[in-house]
């Protein structure tokens, strides 16, 4: 395969596109480091999280007014501290269509850059690593991505599908 003929199937994003992309990961950034260095809100979520706990006891016991006191703490602390109303912590389960478009993505991403990093990848797909480590770890386990090196010296690449039989 000629070096023009690869090149054909690939999309380059724009330069806006690039500076929206870099510009959205900068706002995650400032957002990620203003919950870790503030001692007030990380103390407002242990509570909601306490509170949310504490609301099914108080339920199974029957206490009326606890449980409309809890009610109200939790509707009034959820939208500030505490994000979704399900509780905070709690896992998300993607479906199997979206760990399939992250592995597309992943794949697109090492067609570009083969050898990187998960927090390259990660960084690229706009998301965390352990939101690319399931995807990742189900592409090694089908033998569609290599993987080279230990703990943060970890590289990925794609393999070949040359010389495979279906």
């Amino acid at each position: 395969m000629s070096k023009d003929t690869a090149k054909a199937g690939r999309k380059r994003r724009s330069p806006e596109e690039k500076i929206a992309d870099l510009q959205r990961e900068i706002e995650r950034i400032k957002h990620a480091q203003k919950e870790r260095s503030s001692p007030g809100l990380k103390q407002a979520k242990t509570g909601l999280g306490a509170l949310r706990k504490a609301l099914p006891l108080a339920e199974t016991e029957g206490h009326n007014e606890l449980i409309a006191a809890l009610n109200t703490a939790i509707g009034a602390l959820t939208p500030i501290y505490g994000g979704k109303e399900g509780g905070g912590g709690t896992r998300i389960r993607r479906t199997a269509q979206d760990i399939e478009a992250v592995q597309d993505q992943i794949v697109e991403f090492l067609t570009d850059n083969p050898g990187s990093g998960i927090s390259a990848i990660a960084n690229s797909l706009g998301q965390t690593t352990q939101e690319v480590r399931g995807p990742l770890l189900e592409m090694l386990e089908d033998r569609r991505v290599s993987k080279k090196g230990e703990r943060r010296a970890t590289v990925y690449t794609l393999k070949s599908r040359r010389g495979r039989r279906s």
